[in-house]
């Protein structure tokens, strides 16, 4: 191996020293080649298959069968193309293949000092954890900025450059907010990874350490507030600001909405004002519904399903059950005096769908049994 530079910190040399111990020895062929050995395997029994029908039509030649050489050439004709098609498919998996060499010892060098010089990586106290950290981080949002100081990545040795990634992030000037160093670090350290999950995959199992912090850095200094254990507006820039009741959005004083129901606190995203009502309802408290004057938001006792249409409309506006539209096109049934939609008619004028049903409707009338006539004694 080349001979390292005499001026290099002896940090590196001891970090380097580290890792060579459990540096793979030999280099991986990707999941291309186990899946081409695999299919090569399951083609055994259809060759051995193919041997079989071509040893039974030398036979029927020898004794002159031709019709079960014709039979047995339709078999052959259909175990060759699903031959082929296996076959195809094995092709262009070789092409695929390929193979991982182990990494050369002097680009893990390159990548110990790379990451010492931008990371001031060091060796914990047990020589077990790698221990790279981060320059202060800030985090914005439309209306927030939280400095939320320097992090420390901590990567145990022993999982470096293997199938799984361990790693966690500790917090080397806590800013917290309920637990949480970080928006997107869950309280014992984890790292929300979203997007960088694989090309950080692919600079773990390389063995490219400086490429894997850097990575990481680039994380820890992304916010997305979909998908935050702790929402950015909850650090020290919206603390002692009103939130809301609901989403946990951080509000201006002057952004909140009181529910005069349940009189918490929302955000304009979580609250309406009833114009039916003349009050802010949370979307808890209250329900979407039409009105004469047009969709408003109610609470749940002041709205009603219509009887005919369905939807969802104020108490004060239906008509035994019915809104305005529908009671327009309704009709009172002449048997049981009820005011029905006009879907609900028969084809009998006047009589709805239930009445006209009914047997006593089909039957007509009932009549009235003669009174009893006493026998005589006679």
């Amino acid at each position: 191996m080349r001979r390292c530079p005499d001026s290099i910190d002896s940090r590196v040399h001891r970090i380097f020293d580290r890792l060579r111990r459990r540096w793979p020895g030999q280099g991986r062929w990707n999941d291309s080649f186990d899946r081409l050995v695999t299919g090569g395997m399951e083609l055994q029994a259809p060759l051995a298959g193919l041997g079989g029908l071509l040893g039974r039509l030398q036979a029927c030649r020898r004794r002159g069968q031709r019709a079960a050489a014709g039979q047995l050439l339709g078999r052959l004709g259909a175990e060759l193309d699903v031959l082929a098609l296996r076959l195809s498919s094995g092709r262009a998996l070789l092409g695929q293949v390929r193979y991982s060499g182990p990494p050369s010892l002097w680009r893990l060098w390159g990548e110990v000092v790379e990451s010492v010089e931008a990371y001031g990586l060091r060796l914990s106290a047990d020589s077990q954890t790698l221990i790279a950290t981060t320059e202060p981080i800030t985090l914005s949002d439309e209306e927030f900025s939280e400095e939320l100081g320097p992090m420390e990545i901590r990567i145990p040795i022993e999982s470096f450059g293997g199938p799984g990634r361990s790693f966690t992030i500790v917090a080397v000037e806590p800013n917290e907010c309920d637990g949480y160093i970080h928006p997107h670090v869950a309280s014992d350290g984890r790292l929300c990874e979203g997007e960088a999950t694989v090309p950080l995959n692919h600079a773990w199992r390389a063995g490219m350490l400086a490429e894997v912090l850097h990575i990481l850095d680039a994380t820890l200094r992304t916010y997305n507030p979909h998908s935050a254990y702790e929402r950015l507006d909850r650090w020290g820039g919206g603390a002692g600001r009103p939130s809301c009741y609901d989403c946990g959005y951080s509000m201006p004083e002057d952004e909140g909405y009181g529910c005069e129901i349940c009189q918490e606190t929302f955000c304009s995203a979580c609250s309406h004002y009833s114009e039916a009502l003349a009050m802010s309802l949370c979307d808890r408290c209250g329900v979407r519904v039409q009105t004469a004057a047009g969709p408003d938001y109610v609470d749940h006792d002041s709205a009603r399903q219509c009887d005919g249409c369905e939807d969802l409309w104020f108490n004060e506006d239906l008509q035994e059950g019915l809104c305005p539209a529908c009671w327009a096109e309704s009709f009172l049934c002449t048997h049981c005096g009820q005011r029905r939609c006009a879907h609900e008619q028969s084809a009998t004028e006047g009589l709805c769908l239930s009445c006209q049903a009914a047997p006593v409707i089909a039957e007509g009338p009932a009549v009235p049994a003669a009174p009893a006539v006493p026998i005589s004694a006679e």
